[in-house]
């Protein structure tokens, strides 16, 4: 299908290119979604994590003609090394995608690329989104969590043009990926840090069915005036934990907070902390909730550091 989205909030970006394009509906790329250390739009959360005292400590040891050693494996959590710890069941999947009661033309997007059978979150939870219920489901990256929202607001969209939603990501490049799954005749809007907002303002002015943004860069449109969110009902949290350990709790509640108290909210994390409890207490109403979380990394999902000395970030990983 044509795909009419504009993509005026990405064009000419440098930042485009990954290594590894997400897979749709059921896989993801660690590099998207995965730990911040190496990606620009998470670097804020490296600095805050580095703290103060680190960069004391590498300051003193290059005055006293010493070396910084870094353990770079203590980031890594290597497939092999926990998959054996928790033995998984075979997955047998209640429906496929054409069980599903969503428009064909949702169906016929989804098995040109391949896919007959959901992955377990999906499987779970797409039926209680079509049913209208607030959701909150635990689930690694890599697992299907964008296919599991997506297929039923596209659906919902389909079934009255007028619906928007609001996605919040934690990073730049998470939510222009979930941007870059939107393959039906639906327009979207991508609100992110990093980026020139001109294109955004502009972009915001028109009738979206999808904005889709980080925290902060939403506030800060909201704050400006130019985003109002009055008439979006539905409301998407993807990756929820990290967006908290990245220190977005506030600007989360400002969104919420100013979104109308009749809303469809949706809720995605691979942990449950106490905050993110709380959340789900203050902004969602008799959700239902789905676990699939079984290990700390999805299988399909490699992770490695690749040391820059110096080099540019985005060069590198190109």
């Amino acid at each position: 299908m044509n795909n009419k989205i504009s993509r005026s909030a990405h064009t000419g970006s440098p930042h485009r290119r990954r290594t590894k394009r997400r897979k749709p509906f059921n896989a993801s790329s660690k590099g998207s979604g995965g730990s911040s250390r190496n990606r620009r739009g998470g670097s804020s959360h490296g600095r805050r994590n580095s703290g103060g005292g680190g960069r004391s400590n590498r300051s003193n040891n290059r005055r006293r003609g010493k070396k910084s050693e870094l353990d770079i494996s203590t980031f890594i959590n290597k497939v092999e090394n926990t998959a054996h710890q928790i033995p998984e069941e075979e997955f047998t999947p209640d429906h496929t995608f054409a069980d599903f009661k969503v428009n064909r033309a949702i169906v016929d997007a989804i098995q040109k690329r391949g896919y007959v059978h959901p992955t377990p979150i999906q499987d779970k939870t797409i039926p209680a989104i079509l049913e209208g219920k607030d959701v909150v489901g635990l689930a690694n990256t890599g697992t299907g969590k964008t296919g599991a929202f997506l297929i039923p607001l596209i659906d919902k969209i389909l079934k009255n043009n007028r619906e928007q939603v609001l996605v919040l990501a934690p990073t730049r490049e998470l939510a222009m990926q979930i941007d870059e799954e939107l393959q039906m005749r639906l327009y979207s809007v991508v609100c992110v840090g990093g980026m020139s907002i001109n294109p955004q303002i502009n972009k915001l002015k028109k009738h979206n069915h999808f904005i889709i943004g980080t925290p902060g860069r939403v506030m800060d449109l909201m704050k400006r005036g130019v985003l109002k969110l009055n008439t979006v009902r539905t409301l998407v949290l993807d990756e929820a934990d990290r967006m908290l350990d990245m220190g977005f709790i506030n600007d989360m509640r400002f969104v919420m907070e100013r979104m109308p108290e009749k809303r469809h909210t949706l809720f995605f994390s691979a942990t449950m902390s106490k905050d993110i409890e709380k959340l789900i207490h203050d902004f969602l109403k008799d959700p239902v909730q789905v676990s699939v979380k079984k290990r700390d990394t999805s299988k399909n999902i490699e992770q490695d550091i690749v040391k820059l000395n110096g080099r540019d970030k985005v060069g590198v990983l190109e």
